[in-house]
């Protein structure tokens, strides 16, 4: 089975020259079960369940993707845009960005707190 669940980010004030950002505050909270409902734990109330989904042989990344361009009419289209920025929240399996292995390009950063 695979899913892409996405959501579009709308907002009159983007796109934005990176130049203007001086800084960027994402919270998230996920789960990830191989059953319909994650099991609850912690604070968020949601968890992963490890056990189940490396039975299953789950392979998943939970990611925020941003899209840039020097135009900005093709940075505020997914499949227009020239550079996709991918911060991973996330991994289950060995799951990697499509052309991890092709791109001299693709590399890691890891920012703030790395406790994933």
């Amino acid at each position: 089975m695979h899913a892409y669940p996405h959501v579009k980010l709308g907002s009159p004030l983007l796109p934005i020259q990176f130049q203007h950002i001086s800084s960027l505050k994402i919270h998230a909270e996920w789960g990830l079960s191989r059953n319909s409902r994650p099991t609850t734990s912690g604070s968020s109330g949601l968890s992963v369940d490890a056990t189940g989904l490396a039975q299953s042989q789950t392979v998943a990344n939970v990611a925020y993707d941003i899209w840039a361009d020097v135009d900005p009419n093709l940075a505020a289209n997914e499949s227009a845009a020239g550079i996709e920025i991918m911060i991973w929240l996330g991994v289950v399996g060995p799951a990697q960005p499509l052309g991890w292995n092709q791109h001299a390009s693709c590399g890691r950063q890891a920012l703030g707190d790395a406790r994933l």
